[in-house]
């Protein structure tokens, strides 16, 4: 079943903003006339929190009825794991599973 063009498109902008949070495809300008060194002709400012090494998202979510919100990095594998052909390589790991001792959030 192929998507209809306005949701195909919706998609697409959800899989670059996915790429451009999770530092996949980073957004640069450069312009040779901004000055002398690499660093001066770099422009960064369009990605988002570009003085983090991942961006912050608060996520709302219903746990048993109630509402919270979680602070959570958004990391290139999050990115990843919206496209199909990775998911193979990514696991779920449930909270009553998780052992801080073993396990590490990959912004660490």
């Amino acid at each position: 079943m192929e998507l209809p063009a306005r949701e195909l498109a919706s998609w697409h902008v959800l899989m670059a903003d996915a790429a451009l949070r999770g530092r996949a495809c980073p957004f640069f300008l450069y312009d040779p006339d901004a000055g002398t060194t690499w660093a001066e002709r770099f422009e960064l400012a369009g990605n988002p929190d570009p003085q983090c090494t991942w961006p912050n998202q608060s996520i709302r979510y219903l746990e048993q009825g109630e509402e919270k919100t979680l602070e959570a990095a958004f990391t290139f594998a999050d990115a990843v794991a919206l496209e199909p052909a990775y998911l193979r390589h990514l696991r779920v790991i449930p909270p009553v599973a998780w052992d801080d001792e073993v396990q590490r959030p990959l912004a660490d």
